[in-house]
């Protein structure tokens, strides 16, 4: 509560004291005795201040109490300015918000919108009766003592905090000791398995050579036995004969074992990592995987990529189905995810297009256009010139077997029985599922994995005990087919422009290639470290260069550019 100041009237310089003195007068060292209160203004007013209080615009409103009932009673100071305008005071009700606020609220928030607002000044008394004063005072109390409990309460979480810390660090001293222990275990299991199979190898190598020693020593007695009758003047001839049929006989077996032991190939020995996370649940940490190499092959050492092919936000792409290369050089992915992929010819992602089903394959079918083979039984055409667009599709009996040629304007569709040939209008024109040359002879067994167009040649692989490819003419004659002992597990087939065939083996983790006229050429081996393992390959006649998706969905460009391929 403001009190009267005992200050000396410099106007009339009397002795009078008051026991209430003007505030407004006593800041011009005027001593004046008060008549009046300003509850709001926290002011003792004289006689001729409470005039001049109730004549400004500002105060117009203020309500004045006694100079005695202010004594009697306890003002309380409060807060009167705007929290939103400072400057201001709080002058104005808003009943439709329930709200005191300033003049700019009222312009700016309330005059237009609202109902109800009036001047502080005339708030019905009701609004302020004395149980919503103790009310309001309950309220107060509570949320103070809920207040009043939070730094309390906050350290007996911190107390408790500090006891969870450590028993979770035990707990985790406990894991690290169990991990260790079981990581102990799985390597005492895998280094077993790995001297197993490293003594397995090391036995068969030396069976080989115990094998081959004995030959060794007759070709050695049967060169010296021929040496012997060659330098003889007299021979027999009935014993020359012989000798000579068992020499033949002896180095047609030796070609054999020579051939078998080339053919079965070098063993490798590579550990592949468990990809999940090691934890107590963990089978083992990995296993370790044999690799035959077969002998006398080229290695595809020139790598010139390895790289993860990564969408425009830089995911990687879900699960290759399969892939095609327009004439442009530039590649297009097609993704189990539902989508296809453009690649430019750095191989970055630069289109993507949704397809609503997955895709089992995909071919070109012009300079800027391609089919996609998809589960639902449809093929769609998709337009590759700036971007991807959908185009027209057709019906097809069995979308979910991989394999799809676009040749001389037919579309060559594999099913589990054979292959459809449709025009691109959808109508089926031909179905090849019998060997023209046999007809009780099937063809597919059990189903195709790859398809190919050589010029007028249409090659397709399968996946069974009789490995290699089949050479289709343009109106489904068999022509030819591509076997060698080389070849094992073939997956996947491309050509170049020059007709050469190239034969990707799963099994035999080498590439073979054939001639035009189905000879056997060479053979390159992808059982580098370099290289994952090969699901697809296609050759780029213009880079020179064979391009090879891994089971990783990773992307390997080799070089052969250096290597002459005579066909």
């Amino acid at each position: 509560m403001a009190e009267g100041v005992n200050l000396t009237s410099v106007k009339d310089g009397t002795d009078v004291d008051f026991g209430f003195v003007c505030t407004p007068c006593g800041e011009d060292h005027i001593r004046k005795g008060a008549v009046k209160y300003c509850p709001l203004c926290l002011e003792y007013l004289c006689a001729t201040c409470t005039k001049h209080h109730g004549r400004q615009n500002a105060t117009r409103s203020h309500k004045l109490l006694d100079r005695d009932d202010a004594n009697t009673i306890s003002v309380i100071a409060v807060t009167t300015k705007c929290h939103i305008h400072p400057e201001q005071d709080i002058e104005f009700f808003c009943n439709s918000h329930d709200m005191v606020c300033c003049a700019k609220c009222i312009a700016t928030e309330h005059r237009s919108s609202c109902f109800g607002v009036v001047s502080i000044n005339e708030v019905i008394p009701s609004l302020v009766e004395d149980k919503m004063i103790q009310q309001k005072q309950d309220e107060m109390k509570d949320i103070q003592k809920c207040l009043t409990s939070i730094p309390i309460r906050n350290q007996e979480f911190i107390d408790s905090m500090q006891i969870q810390k450590g028993k979770i660090f035990n707990k985790i001293e406990e894991v690290e000791k169990n991990l260790i222990e079981h990581i102990a275990k799985l390597k005492k299991e895998l280094t077993a398995s790995l001297d197993q199979i490293h003594a397995n190898i090391n036995e068969e190598y030396v069976s080989e050579v115990n094998n081959v020693t004995p030959m060794i020593k007759d070709l050695e007695e049967m060169t010296a036995h021929l040496q012997v009758v060659q330098d003889k003047d007299n021979v027999d001839t009935a014993q020359t004969f012989v000798l000579l049929k068992l020499a033949g006989q002896m180095a047609k077996d030796a070609a054999k074992m020579y051939d078998d032991w080339e053919c079965s190939g070098t063993k490798t020995l590579y550990f592949m990592e468990n990809q999940f996370k090691t934890s107590m649940t963990t089978a083992n940490l990995g296993q370790i995987c044999q690799i035959i190499v077969p002998r006398n092959s080229t290695h595809l050492r020139k790598l010139v990529k390895n790289m993860n092919i990564k969408t425009k936000r830089g995911r990687s792409i879900y699960s290759i189905n399969d892939i095609c290369m327009l004439q442009d050089g530039t590649i297009i992915v097609a993704d189990h995810a539902n989508k296809v992929h453009w690649l430019d010819t750095k191989y970055r992602v630069k289109d993507v297009c949704n397809l609503g089903a997955s895709p089992s394959s995909i071919c070109c079918t012009g300079q800027n256009e391609v089919a996609v083979k998809m589960n639902n039984n449809t093929v769609q055409f998709i337009s590759a010139a700036h971007y991807l667009n959908k185009l027209e599709s057709i019906s097809v009996s069995d979308g979910t077997v991989k394999g799809l040629v676009h040749c001389h304007g037919e579309l060559w569709v594999s099913t589990r029985q054979g292959i459809d040939v449709y025009n691109k209008s959808g109508s089926k024109l031909r179905c090849i599922e019998k060997d023209t040359n046999a007809e009780d002879k099937g063809i597919f067994a059990p189903q195709c994995r790859g398809m190919a167009v050589s010029e007028d040649t249409v090659i397709v692989t399968w996946f069974n005990e009789i490995d290699g490819a089949v050479c289709f003419r343009g109106d489904g004659l068999m022509l030819r087919e591509l076997r060698h002992r080389k070849l094992k597990g073939t997956i996947d087939v491309c050509a170049s422009n020059d007709g050469t065939v190239f034969l990707l083996g799963s099994a035999s983790r080498n590439i073979v290639l054939f001639s035009v006229d189905g000879k056997y050429v060479r053979e390159y081996s992808t059982a580098d470290n370099c290289l994952g393992y090969a699901q697809f390959i296609r050759y780029d006649d213009k880079k020179k260069c064979i391009i090879v998706i891994n089971l990783d969905n990773s992307i390997s460009i080799i070089d052969i550019s250096d290597d002459t391929i005579e066909v």
